[in-house]
Formats: structure tokens, C-alpha cells, sequence
């Protein structure tokens, strides 16, 4: 069996074909926009892709803490993600009976930057606002 390219090379390599080769051969206007979007689109699965093992470990890990619950950093991937929304919603609860402290407030502001730096890499996450 030959060893086939993986996921990240597919999707990188349809992206590639989609925006450098077919795009420019497109004459309509409105079906290169779509092509373009779908290529936009794939590059958002690779950036997740990416990031995802890594951030929901990030993730896990914080929540873990924050609600003194035990996590299994290397349990399967969709186990993984029913775990994370379980702890979501019971630090929803607690915040919405008790508010939120400052490592609460730390861990969303932490999630939401790392969400960010897939979908919107060069957004600026500072807290400091222009006054």
C-alpha cells in the first residue's frame, strides 16, 4: 500500500488549484467570486485543522482547572469535543449563578484569541482600546 498524501496536502492542494489555475480561466464574474470563496473556505478548514489538537488541549486543559475536573488530554477527538462542551456549559452555569472571576476571565479572553488566530490571523486581540 502506498502511502497517500495527507489531508492537509489534499486540501492544500485543491485550495492552490482552485485560486491559481482554474480561477483565472473563469470568465464569469460570479462563478470566479464562488471558486474564490470555496478556496477561501478550504484554507479556513487548513488553519483549523492546524490548530485544532493544540487549542483543544489548551482548551480542555484550562476548563479542567477552572472547574476542578478531571480531563483526558488524549481521549479521541470527537470525545474530546463533548468533553469541552460539557465543561462549557457548566462554566456558563457558574458564571450566570456567580459570575465571573479573573482566571474565568482570563480563560475566554485566552479561547477567543486562539479562536481568532485561525479564522482571522491578523486581528487585534489587545485588550487596550484607543481612547
Amino acid at each position: 500500500m502506498q502511502d497517500s498524501p495527507d489531508k492537509l496536502a489534499l486540501l492544500t492542494g485543491v485550495a492552490q488549484f482552485l485560486t491559481g489555475e482554474l480561477a483565472p480561466q473563469i470568465a464569469d464574474r460570479d462563478l470566479r467570486f464562488r471558486v474564490r470563496i470555496s478556496a477561501y473556505l478550504l484554507q479556513q478548514v487548513l488553519m483549523e485543522l492546524a490548530f485544532d489538537e493544540q487549542q483543544d488541549a489548551g482548551e480542555l486543559g484550562r476548563l479542567g482547572l477552572l472547574l476542578d475536573e478531571p480531563v483526558d488530554l488524549e481521549q479521541p477527538t470527537s470525545l474530546r469535543h463533548a468533553r469541552i462542551r460539557e465543561l462549557k456549559a457548566a462554566l456558563a452555569t457558574r458564571i450566570r449563578s456567580e459570575g465571573a472571576d479573573e482566571a474565568t476571565r482570563a480563560h475566554v479572553m485566552k479561547t477567543l484569541r486562539d479562536q481568532l488566530a485561525v479564522v482571522q490571523p491578523r486581528f487585534d486581540t489587545r485588550i487596550e482600546v484607543e481612547g
